[in-house]
């Protein structure tokens, strides 16, 4: 026993038990298994389910435990094999026709997955998960209907499933019907009041009304919950940007690309706002990149189309339209717009069809959209402060490197919150790290008070940017974008 293990009390540790106490077969060795497998522990897991086998290699939960594993490890070959094993043992074993649906879903297998979801119904047809299986993967073909139907059953069958409900409840808000929709959403907020997605749900609802600023009350309640989601950012973004307040709409974008780096809605969202400003080049890259990712995308092609446009670029422009044309399946359409002459009235035609009704000056300023309203002056934006949680990596001199996250943020000073206290009056390194810089750049700052009455908010701590004493290009890198504005 090491020093660290002999200071713990008897409560302190997690409980495995011995074989001793479970017996020797191989049920001993999977109740074994799962306990390791509880406690994260998959090579012990793997190691109790292989002796498991060895003594009686016809019992078929071994290989489920083997499956569930190997899955957790992202071994998802070596996962199905198992499933595969366990099913030739026990054909309507469900826990294992689950695990292989999953699996199928994991690696994007859709249809084979929704096949074997309906083997597993015609087995089962009153097994809630299964239904819930399908009305995942007919939502994420877009077939709302249909995954209606089988969440609707599943919910029946299991009332408390609020994953599926709030599946349920997105579904119904891409079919427009709202008010099933809010039903949904509340009833899962009852089952689990603290479940991130329905409030992202609501958030949602109010958005698709038009009323953003409940909206992006319901998002930062979600990011209360769950500061890594990216989702709930991109639509707080969403909601800045029909609003206009284009710098909160950036901050936003930008903390939903560095939780996920491939997110091609925020991509895209970044490129408009850089194209309302005539930042061109910019927008271009921003548009690419999420074309990059999300390959049928008309909305991003026919908006890399007019900022083409408004660059001069009409070849390129006009490519871009034609793609977008492509994307929404009216191909068929691109013959006669070729046929209208000059590119021009092709740029003209290709809008036209594509629906855009935004004024757009070819070849001169750039695209003119409502996009006026910003902040006046730089020393109002200097000063302006936003709120958003933020990882930072910050190093004092002397001392192990800590992870702390922003509550608010400016161009002078940051307000973090860390479980380590920080010494007021020293000298930190703040680590900004890609995407929001090239390179990882370090800051330097100083620890200027602790935010609030003691014993209150003694987590939070202000810290000031060093200005003309230290190297502020990382942070003045990260505000650039307010320069457009």
């Amino acid at each position: 026993m090491t020093g660290s293990e002999s200071g713990r009390t008897r409560d302190d540790r997690e409980y495995i038990p011995t074989v001793n106490q479970l017996g020797h077969g191989a049920h001993a060795q999977l109740s074994l298994a799962y306990s390791c497998f509880a406690n994260g522990d998959h090579v012990r897991a793997i190691r109790h389910c292989e002796i498991a086998v060895r003594m009686n290699p016809v019992f078929p939960k071994p290989y489920l435990v083997l499956g569930w594993t190997y899955f957790n490890l992202g071994r998802f070959d070596t996962a199905m094999r198992n499933c595969e094993r366990a099913l030739a043992i026990d054909p309507q074993l469900s826990d294992a026709l689950l695990l292989e649906i999953q699996i199928l879903m994991e690696t994007r297998l859709d249809e084979e997955a929704m096949d074997r979801c309906r083997r597993a119904l015609a087995l089962a047809p009153d097994n809630a998960l299964f239904h819930f299986a399908l009305g995942t993967l007919c939502s994420r073909q877009d077939r709302y209907q249909e995954a209606i139907l089988s969440l609707g059953r599943a919910v029946e069958l299991n009332p408390q499933l609020a994953d599926a409900r709030q599946l349920l409840a997105s579904c119904y808000l891409r079919m427009g019907d709202k008010d099933s929709a809010l039903r949904q959403t509340e009833t899962s907020l009852q089952l689990n009041p603290v479940a991130a997605r329905a409030r992202l749900l609501l958030g949602n609802l109010y958005a698709s009304q038009g009323d953003y600023l409940t909206a992006l009350g319901e998002y930062r309640q979600a990011t209360d919950i769950n500061p890594r989601m990216a989702e709930a950012h991109y639509r707080a973004g969403l909601c800045y940007f029909q609003l206009e307040q284009y710098p909160l709409a950036i901050i936003e974008l930008r903390v939903a690309l560095f939780i996920h780096g491939n997110y091609p809605e925020a991509l895209h969202l970044l490129g408009r706002i850089y194209a309302a400003f005539n930042r061109h080049t910019l927008a271009v890259e921003h548009y690419r990149a999420a074309l990059q990712l999300r390959v049928k995308f008309p909305e991003a092609k026919a908006d890399l189309g007019d900022t083409l446009a408004a660059a001069g670029e009409l070849q390129e422009a006009l490519a871009a339209y034609g793609q977008a044309l492509r994307d929404s399946g009216r191909q068929e359409e691109i013959a006669a717009i070729e046929g209208c002459g000059d590119p021009l009235a092709q740029v003209n035609a290709y809008r036209q069809a594509l629906g855009l009704d935004r004024e757009l000056l070819v070849g001169g300023e750039g695209v003119r959209e409502v996009f006026a309203r910003g902040f006046a002056g730089s020393n109002k934006r200097q000063h302006q402060r936003f709120q958003v949680k933020l990882p930072l990596g910050i190093e004092r001199p002397g001392e192990k490197p800590l992870v702390a996250e922003t509550i608010d943020i400016s161009r002078q000073g940051i307000l973090v919150e860390s479980d380590t206290a920080l010494a007021i009056g020293s000298e930190v390194k703040i680590l900004l790290s890609p995407p929001f810089v090239d390179a990882e750049v370090p800051v330097l700052g100083r620890v200027v008070r602790v935010a609030g009455p003691s014993g209150e908010d003694d987590k939070r701590f202000a810290i000031h940017l060093a200005g003309d004493q230290g190297d502020t290009t990382g942070w003045d890198t990260f505000f650039s974008e307010f320069s457009l504005i």
